[in-house]
């Protein structure tokens, strides 16, 4: 891998966890356009966590309260987890398959495209707090992010809208929620999983560690600046122009991809 590889990885990463848009479909077409015959699924979960240390940063006061005085939205958290821990559990070794089928990430920008248009169409006027029923189908709806193409972030904030969070809050547990998720997969694919047949971390921990820092670095630094902006355009109703771009984008992968196996 090349610095350019990492730093274009990191980028994209950056961006598209938290912009509504799908990072892991982004991923699988950048890896396409390198020619990379296989994703490196433990490289792209180093990206992740580069993206998931700027929630830490920005959200630092609120997970602090997490663990001292709102024990309920701790609770919340774990429970909007469940999903995706099963999902992983059950369909692991499919999901990863998607992960070579670029098709598949086309129509997964496709059911996120619809998914942003009904959660801005028919978000709750009022908005309202968190619940273990509300809870719980977010973290469904994370569950199925699990497939490339499909964004965690757009598919989590666009059901909170559906059930009734206020914009601000539908953010702020979407992105909470991807903590345990990422820290997750991240300890399963270094401490559980056959991590010596990763080129990522043999890389990592050879000649090509500061490459891949470079690519986890970048993520951080992008993903801080995309946080803020996708607060701000929730706020302002303007998820129609990401279900619009996803839109397009899922067309263009279908036409050059669709037909692969």
């Amino acid at each position: 891998m090349t610095l350019l590889e990492a730093a274009s990885a990191g980028v994209v990463q950056g961006i598209t966890e938290f912009l509504p848009i799908s990072s892991s479909g982004h991923l699988v077409l950048l890896h396409q356009y390198f020619g990379f015959k296989a994703p490196d699924l433990l490289f792209d979960i180093f990206l992740h966590l580069g993206t998931v240390a700027s929630v830490l940063v920005l959200f630092r006061k609120k997970i602090f309260l997490i663990f001292t005085k709102e024990r309920a939205l701790f609770g919340f958290v774990l429970l909007g987890t469940l999903p995706t821990v099963a999902m992983g559990i059950v369909l692991g070794k499919t999901l990863e398959s998607f992960f070579t089928q670029p098709r598949v990430v086309g129509w997964g920008f496709l059911v996120s495209a619809v998914w942003l248009f009904l959660g801005q169409r028919f978000r709750h006027p009022q908005g309202g707090g968190l619940s273990a029923g509300k809870a719980l189908l977010i973290g469904v709806s994370q569950g199925i992010a699990i497939v490339p193409g499909v964004s965690r972030s757009g598919a989590t904030i666009a059901t909170g809208l559906l059930v009734g969070l206020e914009g601000a809050l539908a953010v702020e547990y979407s992105f909470l929620l991807s903590l345990p998720a990422i820290g997750g997969a991240f300890f399963y694919k270094v401490f559980l999983s056959k991590t010596g047949e990763s080129p990522a971390l043999s890389s990592f921990l050879g000649k090509e560690g500061s490459v891949i820092l470079a690519g986890t670095l970048l993520a951080f630094g992008v993903g801080l600046f995309a946080i803020r902006v996708i607060t701000r355009l929730v706020s302002k109703n303007k998820l129609y122009f990401f279900s619009l771009y996803l839109t397009l984008l899922g067309l263009l992968t279908l036409f050059l991809f669709g037909g692969q196996p």
